[in-house]
């Protein structure tokens, strides 16, 4: 259900609570909403709720659970109540829940200690009043969300709003994802994820939320790790291929709280550190180069400036050392350290040593308001303790070492490698292509025997199917370990190693569908020195383990065991082993934490005209070939399909038409017949992206001048309606420059129905039901 109804939980204005508070946190919530909600009311009895149907709640807090009957919830769903919040430690009844989803009523919990913002309703469990600010904090935990609060109270940090999903009976983070994605007063997400329940939604809105701005995560301990230490590895791979930024201790997400609120975006993270010794410029040093940021390189009209300030700095190996020096001066200092353009922050690392005192220097720093570049690390703890409140009070960056500095400037260098990993587009692979038929057909034989493991030529004749051969290559002495696993939460992943001269690489692992850029970047991990032959050939191998994995459903694990060498040679090992389940449990969506390219949407367009074309889903390596379809575009046709004047096509508007997420976008691209099955010059596109809910889709068609005429148009819109259709997307809308006649004329004789935009006078808003549509009969 998504974002539907969830702005229940931060703006409601009328609140009711069912049952009485008898645990300390239900008692905490009550007091909450005695302070911040004007219209509250107090039921013990549902009947109570039913008898005053003028304020029947928008929200409801549930304390006592078996108060709450189907009965009682179709009442207040009727009365216009769309959010309840599951304040208690029972299990939430299923006839309760499938009233609510009926209903769209939206349920937080159970186990929940809440939701809040500033200055709105406060129907949290957690202590401190919520300052207002920029960060969205969702968090599965209530405790670790109660610690953040308390934490960032303490730093004088805001959120825009809090939110803790409990045991997510229905609203989960992913939904909270989206709805921060979308929040204009969120600049940044804090997220705390325990489990994982839903592999495909989860990627798919951490994924959205984090191309629009900063996402860090902590996970939680996950359940099947025998006690293990540290963070499941899969769940993080998970996170870095969706473009989160993991946190991996929770005072590390209390530094990325004062990183997203305190300091400003940044592409890179060049650091300058200033110090009062030699010392603590050693110690913040070792901070910067230990958390892997660039140290700053200034000119020398800057050292020069620096010493006319305060003769006594000196270079101490990418720090600066003033020595001894007067607040004022000091201040001085850092803002023409900041000047300098080769300078994007400077850590200030600030010692108490006689005529030194932080309190001085922090009164100094609040009256001249350097800037949000400066970050600070007064030492030590008596004198340092309420100089450092001081300081967070008047909005500056200050933390208690040089690594907590750094660490948090670390969180803006991942932040911005992230972007750039989510937007590089892969390289074209000639992919060998697979008998996907001819290894159904095997495992479905084998299924039916009853075998629930293909071992020796059976497992050597699927792997086949894909390229994978056994074969006799000369001196073997390196070899690739591969493992098709599967994840209890995530589905189903890579895992590889490589072991070459005795040794043995780390542990590399990846999630399917896998491309030309996943491949290389998951052999770049292993550390190894290969030839741009052989890279290849691992990287095809690597795909193609991958296609695997989304082709077979009911292939459980595989391994398997590579030679390979230096002249781009790749052999199967005797002895790979596939285990099957029957069961296919939990389906696809379960089963693959990533959408699979929908290969077979692929097609050959005959239209009218006796033309053929190649119709097939978008892939990220089609950048470059979108990229000159639009620069071939004449300016009308940009501004009928962009509703202004583009200049100029860069490759982030590139990344963004190709690089889509396939359970939420559809998008069609055309080439002529016969160019390589759709790799030559792209001639047309259609894209239906649908909102977070899957309820509301948006179209959009372009065809280049040369082809119009054909009825390609037409065919494109067939195509996305018939998926939209299949889909059970509500409803398909599409705005329309009144002038362009063209699509006006066909969005008609398809049964649209067109009214004026209220926002743009200079435009129609389309739209159809998407049940109403009928494809053509072929």
């Amino acid at each position: 259900m998504s974002v539907r109804n969830l702005d229940v939980f931060f703006r409601a204005t009328r609140v009711a609570v069912l049952g009485a508070a008898t645990r300390p946190a239900q008692q905490q919530m009550l007091a909450n909403m005695l302070a911040s909600v004007t219209r509250l009311v107090q039921a013990r009895r549902a009947e109570e709720l039913a008898s005053v149907h003028a304020q029947q709640p928008e929200l409801l807090v549930v304390f006592s659970a078996a108060l709450l009957t189907p009965q009682v919830v179709e009442r207040l769903a009727g009365g216009g109540c769309r959010g309840v919040i599951w304040a208690s430690l029972e299990l939430v009844p299923e006839p309760v829940l499938r009233v609510m989803r009926k209903s769209t009523m939206r349920l937080l919990g159970r186990r929940s200690v809440g939701a809040a913002r500033p200055g709105g309703a406060n129907a949290t469990a957690l202590v401190p009043a919520l300052a207002a600010g920029k960060l969205a904090l969702i968090a599965q935990s209530g405790s670790v969300a109660a610690a953040a609060i308390d934490w960032g109270a303490g730093r004088s940090i805001g959120f825009s709003w809090v939110a803790t999903t409990g045991a997510e009976a229905d609203v989960d983070v992913a939904d909270l994802l989206d709805y921060a994605a979308l929040d204009p007063h969120t600049r940044a997400v804090v997220l705390q994820v325990g489990s994982v329940l839903s592999p495909r939604k989860f990627m798919s809105a951490a994924r959205s939320c984090a191309r629009a701005k900063p996402v860090v995560v902590l996970q939680g301990l996950a359940e099947g790790r025998d006690g293990l230490p540290g963070a499941d590895p899969v769940r993080s791979v998970a996170f870095e291929r969706a473009g989160l930024i993991e946190c991996e201790t929770l005072d590390g997400l209390f530094d990325a709280l004062a990183a997203l609120d305190r300091l400003p975006p940044s592409a890179q993270t060049r650091v300058l550190v200033l110090g009062n010794g030699a010392g603590v410029c050693a110690l913040g040093t070792d901070a910067v180069l230990r958390y892997g940021l660039e140290p700053a390189r200034i000119s020398a009209a800057t050292l020069e400036q620096m010493h006319s300030l305060q003769p006594q700095v000196r270079a101490l190996g990418g720090a600066m050392d003033l020595g001894p020096t007067a607040p004022e001066t000091l201040v001085a200092v850092i803002k023409a350290a900041l000047a300098d353009g080769a300078v994007d922050f400077a850590l200030l690392m600030h010692s108490p040593y006689a005529g030194q005192e932080h309190a001085a220097l922090a009164e100094a720093m609040i009256h001249a308001a350097p800037g949000p570049r400066l970050v600070t690390v007064l030492l030590g703890l008596k004198t340092a303790t309420a100089v450092r409140r001081r300081c967070a009070e008047a909005g500056l960056a200050t933390f208690v070492s040089g690594g907590q500095a750094a660490r948090a400037l670390r969180y803006h260098l991942l932040h911005s490698r992230t972007q750039q990993l989510l937007m590089q587009t892969p390289p074209p692979m000639a992919m060998q292509a697979a008998d996907r038929n001819a290894a159904v057909q095997a495992v479905g034989q084998a299924l039916a025997a009853k075998q629930t493991e293909l071992r020796g030529s059976a497992a050597d004749a699927v792997l086949a199917c894909y390229g994978l051969k056994l074969a006799v290559l000369p001196a073997v002495q390196r070899q690739l370990q591969v493992q098709l696993l599967r994840h209890s939460e995530l589905g189903m992943y890579l895992q590889i190693h490589a072991q070459a001269a005795g040794l043995r690489t780390p542990l590399v692992r990846c999630f399917p569908p896998l491309d030309g850029l996943l491949a290389q970047r998951a052999l770049e991990g292993l550390g190894l020195e290969l030839s741009t032959a052989l890279r290849q050939s691992l990287a095809q191998t690597l795909i193609a383990v991958a296609q695997l994995a989304l082709d077979l459903a009911a292939v459980e694990s595989a391994v398997m065991a590579l030679s390979f060498s230096d002249d781009g040679g790749v052999a199967l090992l005797p002895g790979a082993v596939l285990t099957l389940d029957a069961s296919k449990r939990g389906g696809e969506r379960q089963r693959l934490a990533l959408a699979p390219y929908p290969a077979a949407l692929e097609h050959i367009a005959k239209l009218k005209s006796a033309r053929q074309f190649v119709v097939r889903p978008v892939r990220p390596e089609d950048e470059p070939a979108l990229i000159r379809l639009l620069e071939r575009l004449d300016p009308e046709e940009i501004r009928m399909r962009f509703f202004q004047t583009l200049r100029q096509f860069t490759h982030a508007m590139g990344a963004r038409l190709t690089q889509i997420d396939y359970d939420r976008e559809f998008t069609l691209v055309v080439f002529a017949a016969g160019q390589g099955q759709g790799q030559g010059e792209m001639i047309a596109m259609a894209q239906l992206i649908s909102d977070a809910d899957g309820a509301d889709a948006e179209f959009s068609v372009l065809v280049h001048h040369d082809y119009t005429g054909l009825g390609l148009g037409r065919h494109l819109m067939q195509q996305l309606l018939t998926y939209a259709k299949a889909h059970e997307v509500a409803l398909v809308h599409g705005f329309v420059l009144r002038e362009n006649r063209a699509m006006l004329g066909l969005a008609a004789a398809l049964g649209f129905s067109a009214v004026p935009d209220t926002d743009d006078a200079s435009c129609m808003r389309l739209s159809i039901a998407a049940a109403a549509f009928k494809p053509p009969v072929r």
